[in-house]
């Protein structure tokens, strides 16, 4: 009797958490231009019914949310959704469950979420005979060519042209080495956005898990470094391979771009540490923050602070807490 208790309840919650779902959805259609979080908030009901319920019962809130969404939408959108609702949400939802640590947790989820957006882009391919990272290229090149007639419409010379040419070529060449890349660090916003909404969720719920480490106190572990110096290495020599130098260059271009964001960010969380113990006023860290954004060299500053952070732990950190 006490098990059909608890299996009525994990159905009436998972439909509950399905229709949840369902509003996160719209909103990430309706309001396109949020969906960077919209996307990740439409998990978080699975993560939370397979928390409470188990493996089963999420399977059962993905399943019916996206015959919710698909109510609604086009079956390829609805499709797509399923996709990051299932795989982000089960594994970040299990992971929980055995009380993995914060960071297996992210991990997990970033792994599924990669499964999920390679998952939407075949699906892409094979609906439409699209392939969505080369379509965006194509959209760059494209919009060079405008570029082109643009500043010949205005008198600039050709060797000037020429030489915008050569640099924007380089971009779109450098985009399509680092797909890997992107598709790791799109991942890693849906698992962080995902696992931290869910762990505030939860902890309402009544639920003990694991610490959360404060921003300020964040490090990475010490061999992340070897990420980023093999990455750096790779970039620099790579003409020293002969015929591999071009997958030595994607690889160091991909390895760079990851390990740099990761670098980037415990930069960020050694300064926010110091700004806080001087008192620093909060729009002078706001100003800060934009700044390390936008200006390459003090973006650059802070990847080699959070890298050097790793070995020579400038907050003294106990081993423990990182």
């Amino acid at each position: 009797m006490r098990e059909n208790k608890i299996n009525t309840r994990a159905l009436v919650e998972a439909g509950k958490f399905s229709a949840l779902t369902l509003i996160f959805a719209l909103l990430s259609l309706v309001l396109p231009v949020f969906s960077f979080v919209t996307v990740p908030l439409c998990a978080v009901p699975t993560v939370i019914v397979s928390v409470r319920h188990g493996f089963k019962y999420g399977i059962l809130t993905a399943v019916v949310a996206s015959f919710l969404v698909s109510v609604f939408v086009e079956p390829a959108s609805a499709l797509s959704l399923f996709f990051i609702i299932l795989f982000l949400g089960l594994s970040q939802g299990i992971a929980i469950r055995k009380n993995y640590s914060i960071p297996a947790v992210v991990f997990v989820g970033l792994v599924g979420a990669a499964i999920a957006v390679i998952l939407i882009t075949i699906l892409a391919y094979y609906l439409s005979g699209v392939n969505l990272f080369y379509e965006q290229i194509k959209i760059f090149k494209e919009s060079i060519a405008a570029q082109e007639q643009l500043v010949l419409r205005y008198g600039l010379n050709k060797e000037d042209i020429a030489a915008q040419q050569r640099l924007l070529n380089q971009i779109v060449d450098s985009f399509s080495r680092i797909m890997p890349a992107v598709v790791v660090m799109i991942s890693g916003w849906l698992s962080s956005l995902c696992g931290f909404i869910s762990y505030q969720v939860l902890r309402r719920l009544g639920f003990k898990l694991s610490k959360v480490v404060n921003f300020k106190k964040l490090q990475m572990p010490w061999f992340f470094s070897w990420g980023y110096l093999i990455g750096l290495a790779a970039s620099l020599f790579y003409k020293s391979f002969g015929g591999y130098s071009e997958v030595i260059l994607t690889v160091g271009m991909n390895l760079l771009l990851v390990f740099g964001i990761i670098f980037f960010i415990q930069g960020l969380a050694v300064a926010f540490y110091f700004f806080e113990k001087y008192k620093l006023s909060f729009g002078g860290k706001m100003l800060f923050f934009i700044f390390a954004v936008f200006i390459q060299i003090m973006f650059q500053g802070l990847t080699w602070l959070g890298l050097f952070d790793t070995w020579f732990n400038y907050r003294k950190i106990p081993q423990e807490v990182c």
